[in-house]
């Protein structure tokens, strides 16, 4: 799920498009729509971010409806212990989870859905989560605060790796955010 709240925070901080999707680990058309309705909006940063995460979602995307009204809530741990028992499929379960939806007069989730929901409760997002580029940029600060001589080789060797990695992505090491 895209993290809008941080891309407008990268916007903000006068970061381009490319950019911000290198950064938030997402397509280019995914951060020029979210920047393109925040801009639409004609209000100030600040009072964007001091919303909600759902709040925010709402006003960038009104027409979009909650997923789960009218729909079956698929319980994977009742499937996966399914899976066990029966020595079957996810695919197997998901057509189980069709047929019961039916029965009882609601939608089901498309299997391109069920399996994305499958994947998020094997495996939960990280609330903590800081993306590769910033958790490399700081084991990069990190290894580079433990040289003692800051002019010797091997530092001198580490921050030009750094600044080449860095240029490589087209990246400014000012305009990453530190925190969330």
């Amino acid at each position: 799920m895209l993290n809008c709240r941080l891309i407008i925070e990268y916007y903000q901080k006068g970061n381009n498009n490319s950019q911000i999707a290198t950064l938030c680990d997402c397509s280019r058309p995914s951060v020029i729509k979210i920047v393109n309705r925040v801009l639409e909006l004609n209000q100030d940063f600040s009072s964007l971010l001091n919303l909600s995460d759902k709040e925010l979602s709402n006003l960038l995307f009104p027409n979009r409806k909650e997923h789960r009204e009218g729909y079956l809530i698929p319980d994977f741990a009742w499937e996966e212990f399914q899976m066990v028992k029966h020595r079957s499929s996810i695919r197997l379960c998901w057509r189980r989870y069709c047929k019961r939806a039916v029965k009882q007069n609601l939608r089901a989730y498309t299997w391109q859905r069920y399996l994305s929901l499958y994947h998020e409760y094997k495996i939960p997002p990280k609330a903590n989560d800081i993306g590769k580029i910033r958790k490399r940029l700081n084991d990069y600060n990190f290894l580079l605060s433990q040289f003692r001589n800051k002019d010797g080789k091997g530092y001198l060797k580490m921050k030009k790796d750094k600044e080449e990695w860095l240029k490589s992505l087209h990246l400014d090491e000012n305009k990453i955010l530190d925190e969330f």
